[in-house]
């Protein structure tokens, strides 16, 4: 943990508009962190740059180890989002829960 006292701003019907016409949202999408007057968005981007940040990357070897496990997520999330839009299919999602899940959470587990 870095220790460092930080603001959760919710998204609303409102704020999302604003940040967006604002131009805070790059891609306008969410998440976004805003660090003095640096905004940044994508979610792997903001992990990565809080780790580094605040020296939570480690040593080069373990900083490439958690960069793997960010990017694993991606796969995670790309092979996930199929079952779920633009319409939920229950029987890729169940496909998704057999083979996928099992798999990445014992890659994760060594």
């Amino acid at each position: 943990k870095a220790g460092v006292d930080w603001e959760d701003v919710p998204v609303t019907g409102e704020t999302l508009p604003e940040w967006k016409s604002s131009g805070k949202l790059l891609f306008g999408q969410i998440p976004l962190l805003q660090d003095g007057d640096f905004n940044l968005v994508q979610s792997n981007s903001i992990a990565r740059y809080l780790a580094r940040k605040y020296n939570l990357y480690g040593d080069e070897k373990t900083g490439a180890v958690a960069d793997m496990i960010i990017d694993s997520h991606c796969d995670f999330i790309n092979k996930l989002v199929p079952t779920i839009y633009p319409v939920f299919d229950q029987e890729k999602h169940d496909a998704f829960k057999k083979d996928v899940v099992p798999a990445f959470l014992g890659a994760l587990e060594r």
